[in-house]
């Protein structure tokens, strides 16, 4: 209200702004810090070794791959391929975790700094060195805060959700390849033991 800029506007009832209610910042937080060990858990598990678990198959993947580049396997060239699009992507998978272990970390550490100001500022209203009304803009700066790093969590968090769900995508593409490989393999295997077995008088 412009009359509240005049001086003496303190004494005008209207003009008083309400303390705020610190315990709708407290409840987002607990929101906040929920959502934070959800991912932890959906993503790192209880160990929070996902991000080296997929380097680990990156490394052996690399290894597979080379292996099967020179082999004589007929689907060779095309299992070779998409081995190589499984490295590539679990090297992106791994990125997009340690980025979510990152966020999450410094979202924590955020929550600690915002309380810290909190209690700065309830203080200072307490000893008459802020009024209400900048307390009031304080809570409110807290509360945006908060919420853009709500925002920002969940945006990683999709992001290595969506990798994730790529990979296993890939992985089982593979399989059914190098199912069909097996297959095949197996096809030809029983083909030439009956051939042998023919050349050596088996059927006479």
């Amino acid at each position: 209200m412009i009359i509240c800029k005049f001086p003496l506007s303190s004494h005008i009832p209207l003009c008083h702004a309400p303390i705020p209610d610190f315990s709708r910042l407290v409840d987002r937080q607990v929101e906040t810090y929920e959502q934070i060990m959800d991912q932890q858990l959906s993503y790192n598990g209880p160990s929070s070794s996902l991000a080296l678990d997929i380097k680990k198959a990156e490394l052996a993947t690399a290894d597979l791959r080379t292996l099967i580049k020179y082999s004589s396997l007929v689907t060779a060239s095309e299992l070779a391929n998409r081995l190589t699009l499984f490295v590539d992507k679990a090297r992106s998978v791994g990125r997009d975790l340690q980025i979510l272990q990152a966020r999450t970390r410094r979202s924590l550490n955020n929550l600690i700094t915002y309380n810290i100001f909190a209690l700065k500022a309830l203080e200072d209203v307490r000893d008459k060195k802020i009024s209400a009304k900048e307390l009031a803009g304080a809570y409110n700066q807290m509360m945006s805060l908060i919420e853009n790093d709500l925002k920002r969590m969940i945006l990683v968090g999709q992001d290595a959700l969506g990798s994730l769900a790529d990979l296993d995508e890939m992985l089982i593409a593979i399989h059914d390849l190098a199912t069909h490989e097996s297959a095949y393999q197996n096809k030809e295997l029983n083909k030439l033991l009956a051939e042998l077995w023919t050349i050596f008088g088996g059927n006479r």
